[in-house]
């Protein structure tokens, strides 16, 4: 009835709400990546590979960027980023923000469209590890398996120059450690507080089982040595070394602040393209997922080409040689699809 108004209405309250609901759909698409230009990109979770060098499937997920299904930008480099202790294929995606890191980036041209790979290494310190329930030959599987897979199944460079890793933590260690024994498979690597033990330094308990078995039960300090990232550093001598970023919050309960600038001074001696950012942070996600935004560029300019001048060639250091296997650490097993 004319002159009538239904409880609790305004005049005009129609278009307010309307506004209102066009407002919030808005924020919504905005936030979604489906408006304004924004790039939808896509993450496909828990993908399996067959792995007869672990004798069970190796889970690893991966994030693709706006564009890939239509091969709009490929091929496409490939980062490896890799989880610490107790984590899993997913946490980069659930702790560390990152896809929503990477479509920023990418979005605003910091870096170039690339997949981004997680696998899962339950707490094997991505070495070989052939003691009964431990962690497999991990490092094996990784390189003569994974890498190839993910080359033969996606769009992907397919070379060194298209490829590098990187890791928090365990990752951080693993992912110098795997550098270090295939340079010639990546081009770049970061560690981001890496849990990285100074040559000689006594291990507490504390510090021991945080290995979970990983150099053995009881724990072997030969076999850390074999695959601790400083004495591999000797075997490392090409001419193309791998860049190398190195991030630790000053505030690392586990001191790998001190780890962190320890290494980069070892790789300055050893002639090896590197950086080292410490700055206010802890051993947490918040540290972890702020730096992964820097991270992305330091990868993005060695995929480039120019990731950090090369220092000064020591006595002895780098040759002129091409990168080879180095043949540091535990021995991994090669298979043929590996040697690319």
């Amino acid at each position: 009835m004319a002159g009538t108004r239904t409880a609790g209405t305004q005049p005009g309250a129609g278009s307010y709400g309307r506004t209102l609901a066009w407002r919030a759909l808005a924020a919504f698409l905005l936030a979604s990546g489906l408006a304004g230009g924004a790039r939808a990109s896509e993450v496909e979770r828990s993908l399996t590979m067959p792995s007869r060098i672990l004798g069970k499937p190796l889970r690893f997920s991966v994030y693709f960027p706006d564009g890939y299904a239509q091969r709009k930008d490929g091929p496409y480099p490939v980062l490896f980023l890799l989880h610490g202790t107790d984590g899993n294929e997913n946490d980069w995606l659930d702790l560390g923000h990152l896809q929503q890191t990477a479509d920023d980036l990418i979005r605003r041209g910091k870096i170039p469209p690339m997949l981004i790979v997680t696998p899962d290494a339950g707490n094997s310190w991505y070495v070989d590890n052939a003691d009964a329930g431990r962690g497999g030959l991990y490092a094996s599987a990784f390189l003569g398996e994974l890498v190839p897979f993910v080359d033969a199944r996606f769009d992907t460079v397919g070379d060194r120059r298209g490829r590098a890793i990187a890791g928090l933590s365990m990752g951080g260690f693993g992912a110098l450690r795997l550098v270090l024994a295939r340079p010639d498979l990546f081009v770049a690597a970061a560690s981001l507080s890496g849990a990285l033990f100074m040559p000689d330094e006594p291990l507490t308990p504390a510090d021991i089982a945080d290995l979970h078995g990983a150099f053995g039960t009881p724990f072997e300090r030969a076999r850390l040595e074999r695959n601790d990232p400083f004495r591999m550093l000797g075997g490392l001598a090409c001419a193309e070394a791998p860049a190398i970023y190195l991030a630790s919050g000053a505030q690392d309960g586990f001191r790998l602040d001190e780890a962190t600038a320890s290494f980069y001074l070892a790789l300055k001696r050893a002639g090896i393209p590197s950086s080292l950012r410490i700055r206010s942070g802890g051993h947490d996600w918040k540290f972890w997922s702020d730096e992964l935004g820097p991270t992305l560029r330091f990868i993005a300019r060695a995929f480039a080409g120019n990731a950090v001048p090369k220092p000064p060639r020591a006595a002895g250091a780098a040759s002129d040689r091409r990168c080879e296997p180095t043949g540091a650490g535990d021995k991994p097993v090669l298979t043929s699809a590996s040697r690319q």
